[in-house]
């Protein structure tokens, strides 16, 4: 009986060496493994490039909306003269003129201007837009 005790024993401890000289093959196996699709420059050179960019996904506060020209640039006029620090943008997206105002990264730092500007403008709100990246690579170019 002990015989075969002790012969179970030694067949369970070579089963399990075995086992482990199968894994660390695995394992190597696994780290020999080379990427050839190049694309690993590109992942690693990604960062540094959008922060290149002079344009990036922000936010921005919509003051007004319409179909006159004339009226849009009143608004802008009437805004500046309330808040002459701020930056204001007029665009046209056929068949609206949008005056938006400011480049925020992010909607927790546009939340106290778009409450401060919501006094004055009570339509406003927050819409997403491209934003120019201040210190950016294109800015320094232009100058």
């Amino acid at each position: 009986m002990k015989k075969i005790i002790s012969l179970i024993a030694i067949l369970f401890l070579f089963d399990s060496i075995e086992a482990q000289t199968e894994d660390t093959s695995a394992n190597a196996l696994r780290s020999a493994i080379i990427d050839h699709s190049g694309v690993q420059p590109y992942i690693v050179a990604h960062p540094m490039i959008e922060k290149k960019k002079a344009f990036y996904q922000g936010y921005r506060i919509q003051i007004f909306s319409g179909n006159s020209k004339e009226e849009a640039n009143k608004v802008k006029s009437d805004f500046y003269s309330k808040f002459p620090a701020m930056r204001c943008y007029l665009s046209y997206q056929q068949p609206y003129y949008k005056l938006r105002i400011g480049d925020y990264d992010d909607q927790e730092s546009a939340k106290p201007d778009a409450r401060k500007l919501a006094r004055h403008y009570p339509s406003s709100f927050l819409v997403p837009d491209e934003i120019r990246r201040i210190g950016s690579e294109a800015d320094k170019e232009k100058k």
